[in-house]
């Protein structure tokens, strides 16, 4: 009859140490997801800011002639996620804001067509990533780079280096986002 009783009170323990754990995770799973919100929420609002900043720059200048036509960044990819991809693992967190492109990591990105540097950025959802403000309502973001070729406020032309592939931020694999 003991024997029993402490099997039955082992038990218990190890089951009150395993919701305890989990519910740890769950509130670490939590603060992440929210973080993610806020880092989407902070590039979305920094966009609008940096494109009108830029496009009024380049109103005012002729060097980007036609940036309405957007080349692909790589060559020889396999486009493994769309927009909005109901098969997107994550989608009951947040929605898949690009297409994925995946190729092996070092190789090199180039920018879909001319236009300015807004900014080169490191963070939890992105990992390295940088955007591009080519005129016209335009931009384009390059995201899981390995690393950066390109400077803020650099003008870029098309097909010019930007950085190379990688896996950073919240990513499954080498691939351009």
């Amino acid at each position: 009859m003991k024997s029993q009783k402490f099997v039955l009170e082992e038990s218990q323990g190890a089951k009150e140490i395993l919701l305890a754990t989990t519910q740890a995770s769950e509130s670490e799973y939590r603060v992440l997801v929210n973080q993610l919100r806020q880092e989407q929420s902070y590039i979305d609002s920094q966009l609008i800011g940096l494109q009108r900043e830029i496009e009024e720059r380049i109103s005012d200048s002729d060097e980007l002639g036609d940036s309405t036509l957007l080349t692909w960044p790589l060559d020889d990819f396999i486009m493994t996620t769309l927009y909005h991809d109901p098969t997107y693992p994550f989608r009951y967190l947040f929605e898949h804001s690009g297409l994925d492109m995946a190729i092996s990591s070092g190789t090199p990105i180039k920018a879909a067509a001319p236009g300015y540097v807004a900014f080169t950025k490191r963070g939890t959802m992105y990992g390295n990533y940088t955007m591009i403000i080519h005129g016209n309502g335009i931009a384009t973001l390059y995201a899981h780079m390995n690393a950066f070729a390109v400077q803020p406020d650099q003008f870029v032309s098309r097909g010019e280096t930007i950085g190379t592939v990688g896996s950073t931020g919240f990513s499954t694999g080498p691939h351009l986002h």
